[in-house]
């Protein structure tokens, strides 16, 4: 899995969100950069995965992982038919997790050994179903 004189490019987050209000939007819409995400744990419900403006709220089950593929999944794995995944996180909890933290999330990153990164401009721009 990992090469011989090359740094793994598979990173752990611990991500905490800023407290809002229920409803608002607290990570705005994008592609991860990368190959490929897992979201590992989470406080509370609030990933949304889907085209922009009708993303389908994701269930996280206790003992599971969220798989979804990033901006770079194609260049990795081209044999795979998967889409980038467009999300966003919005504030589902009435109360947040504690005073200024409205929500946190754990969350697996993986890039391509030989990949090249977008830049910010192309993860948060949509493209639609082609990705």
């Amino acid at each position: 899995f990992f090469r011989e004189g090359i740094p793994p490019r598979v990173f752990l987050r611990f991500i905490k969100y800023d407290e809002l209000q229920k409803g608002d939007t607290i990570g705005t819409g994008h592609y991860d950069k990368g190959s490929f995400t897992v979201a590992i744990a989470e406080s509370t419900p609030g990933l949304r995965i889907g085209p922009q403006g009708a993303p389908v709220e994701i269930e996280h089950k206790d003992g599971t992982a969220i798989f979804f593929p990033a901006d770079g999944f194609k260049e990795t794995f081209p044999q795979l038919p998967l889409p980038s995944a467009w999300h966003d996180v919005i504030q589902k909890a009435d109360r947040p997790y504690r005073p200024g933290v409205g929500r946190w999330t754990i969350v697996c990153f993986a890039d391509g050994l030989d990949q090249t990164l977008p830049d910010d401009v192309r993860t948060h721009t949509y493209r639609g179903k082609e990705c």
